[in-house]
């Protein structure tokens, strides 16, 4: 009996013992848990984006009355906001604004990633839904990635 109880204690300790903690255990990723020994593909990783205009690309908006304002940005597919360029008085921008002080009505955007590095496909579409222009950029989780509108 005596031997049973040790020997069943034993495996209680083994069992409680080789229990893994799950988690993200990716320390790049947003929700990195240091306490997780085993990775359960739940790590999240996030990029910012910050949409600008320059002199050029804001003269080029304000003179095309044959686009219907506003426009609809879309970040893989997914819509994001809105702007409407001849309407707003936008600051303008000769090299991406850095991510912490936009202003001028510049719209910012948290990219959420499930992986470390990617490419987003982003376009404008007016209010009947026709496209206007798109680019393809490559982003690192945690960098803040201009897009010149």
């Amino acid at each position: 009996m005596k031997n049973g109880i040790i020997l069943g204690l034993f495996g209680l300790l083994f069992l409680v013992g080789s229990c893994k903690t799950r988690g993200c255990t990716d320390p790049f990723a947003d929700n990195y848990d240091a306490l997780a020994d085993l990775n359960d593909g739940t790590c999240s990783y996030s990029t910012d984006l910050v949409f600008y205009l320059n002199d050029e690309r804001k003269a080029y908006w304000d003179d095309k009355p044959e686009f219907y304002a506003p426009f609809h940005l879309f970040v893989d597919g997914n819509k994001i906001g809105e702007i409407s360029v001849s309407a707003a008085a936008f600051q303008t921008y000769e090299t991406a604004p850095n991510c912490e002080t936009t202003t001028g009505g510049i719209l910012k955007y948290k990219h959420i990633m499930t992986d470390n590095i990617g490419e987003l496909r982003i376009y404008i579409k007016d209010q009947l839904n026709n496209e206007h222009g798109s680019v393809s950029i490559y982003t690192t989780n945690g960098e803040c990635q201009g897009v010149l509108l």
